[in-house]
């Protein structure tokens, strides 16, 4: 029967022989001892699944600006640009 534990810390710890990883359960703590092909099995899954994940929780979401935010009045894809040059030529002093 497998039983579920939440992991609340993690510890990675030398030896002559490997590695041991440390785990902090909210119902008891496991100690493995991994060799280094299980520990370059971790590293792999860590690399290719934790690392992706941690990287989008921490890089803040794009959000779609307004135009009138993202291109200067002066820009032509700025939404206002038509109507600003429109009054700019109307006002001119030889009209």
């Amino acid at each position: 029967m497998t039983t579920r534990d939440r992991i609340d810390g993690v510890l990675i710890d030398p030896d002559e022989n490997g590695f041991h990883l440390i785990l902090s359960g909210e119902e008891r703590d496991y100690n493995f001892t991994l060799d280094q092909q299980a520990a370059t099995e971790l590293h792999a899954a860590v690399a290719t699944e934790i690392t992706p994940w941690l990287l989008e929780k921490d890089t803040p979401r794009l959000r779609a600006l307004p135009l009138d935010e993202v291109y200067e009045l002066t820009d032509p894809k700025h939404p206002d640009y038509h109507d600003t040059m429109s009054e700019v030529w109307d006002s001119r002093p030889d009209k």
